[in-house]
């Protein structure tokens, strides 16, 4: 079992650097310390944390990947493992420290483009049609929202659809 895994720094914040693996073996290595390691509940995810980006940054070492690909790899595994099917965002806070970055107004731009993306309405429709067909119906408020999201979006792109068998366009 290896106790020289630093899963803390001196002033008792996690530490979350990961030991530089160049190939798999020395991963494989890395990976099952990790594991030896005698956890407790809070260490186990910061274990898991360490793997993850001993992983990450080996695979990306061995294939040679830019930084867009890596950007687009993390935010696919947290959309994956969150279980969201349109998408999501993450936002700095420390960019809140510096008004030039504007958060809010960004993320209220964000959320507004969301809300017209082709993909975002179709999954809305799925829920309204799921809804439809369902026993245990959404509540109303939830089903009148998830109509208003696909109606805005028809009255942007001028389009019709139906709803509950209705045409609300």
């Amino acid at each position: 079992m290896s106790e020289q895994i630093p899963l803390f720094s001196k002033d008792g914040k996690p530490e979350f650097s990961y030991k530089k693996c160049n190939t798999v073996e020395e991963l494989s290595q890395y990976l099952k310390e990790l594991i030896e390691y005698k956890h407790d509940y809070n260490t186990s995810g910061y274990a898991i944390t360490k793997a993850l980006l001993a992983t990450e940054m080996m695979i990306a070492h061995q294939l040679g990947t830019s930084g867009f690909q890596h950007g687009y790899a993390n935010i696919s595994y947290i959309t994956e493992t969150r279980g969201s099917k349109t998408g999501c965002a993450i936002i700095n806070f420390d960019d809140l420290m510096y008004p030039q970055y504007d958060v809010i107004s960004k993320v209220k731009g964000w959320i507004d483009e969301h809300k017209k993306s082709e993909y975002f309405i179709k999954e809305v429709k799925c829920k309204i049609k799921e809804d439809d067909e369902s026993d245990f119906k959404a509540h109303p408020n939830v089903r009148d929202h998830w109509e208003k999201l696909v109606n805005e979006f028809n009255k942007q792109n001028s389009l019709t659809v139906e709803t509950n068998g209705e045409n609300n366009g």
